[in-house]
């Protein structure tokens, strides 16, 4: 059947997604389901403030 991973704690999991996530390009997280709508709405201020400067 399927593996047991009850040894892996929370720390370790997130090490490694991070891990994982630095080897990634922008494009290629952006393109993981729902990440785009998320950084959108976290960052949608800073991107057009930052689109606004560009703009001058």
């Amino acid at each position: 059947m399927g593996d047991n991973y009850d040894w892996v704690t929370s720390e370790m999991f997130a090490e490694k997604l991070e891990e994982l996530v630095g080897k990634m390009s922008a494009g290629e997280i952006l393109a993981v389901p729902g990440v785009y709508e998320a950084l959108s709405e976290e960052l949608n201020n800073a991107v057009l403030d930052s689109l606004q400067e560009e703009r001058r």
